[in-house]
């Protein structure tokens, strides 16, 4: 009986009688630890999905505001802001010719100035998505002819087109996660 009462963790009921220790056999406390460590894991898995869902909605909402500044500017100026550099990154720079700020028609700029800008010079800027990398942006749009394309490289950074437009796929896998405001 001693050999047995020495495998065993036990817990006193606050009295100093043998016979009421209540014991917990090594066998029981390894299956309540892997139960915890099973809990830890479904919870750890649940948090990943969680945050990359929210990071994903926090890119298509980036993208409408975008939308609906480049709209609310058309409709003062009568076109769309121009992609500024050959690598059709979304500037906040204003067209020379136009006295308008295209930053007066977003939405919670200076909320956006934080969380969605990267300066890259001194007082220019440019939009990032929730992953920290830069817009793709074209006006007039290839596929929203008339308009204009927004495009983000989503959670694993890469674009995976094979020509400037954003139209010839060279694999359905590196396209599969990415953010647009056209199509699936």
């Amino acid at each position: 009986m001693r050999a047995r009462r020495e495998n065993m963790y036990c817990v006193s009921s606050g009295h100093r009688d043998l016979r009421k220790l209540r014991c917990f056999t090594l066998i029981e406390v390894l299956m309540v630890c892997a139960l915890l460590a099973i809990l830890m894991g479904i919870m750890v898995a649940g948090y990943s999905f969680a945050q990359q869902r929210m990071s994903e909605a926090a890119t298509i909402a980036t993208i409408e505001k975008i939308a609906t500044a480049l709209e609310s500017y058309k409709a003062k100026t009568g076109y769309y802001i121009q992609a500024v550099g050959s690598n059709s990154v979304f500037y906040m720079d204003t067209p020379d010719h136009s006295d308008l700020d295209f930053t007066d028609f977003l939405p919670d700029y200076e909320k956006m100035k934080k969380t969605s800008m990267v300066e890259a010079s001194p007082g220019k800027y440019y939009l990032v998505d929730a992953y920290g990398l830069a817009f793709w942006y074209r006006s007039p749009g290839y596929h929203n002819r008339g308009k204009f394309d927004i495009e983000s490289a989503g959670p694993d950074g890469n674009f995976g087109y094979s020509d400037a437009n954003h139209s010839a796929v060279s694999s359905a896998d590196e396209v599969a996660d990415n953010i647009k405001n056209w199509g699936n």
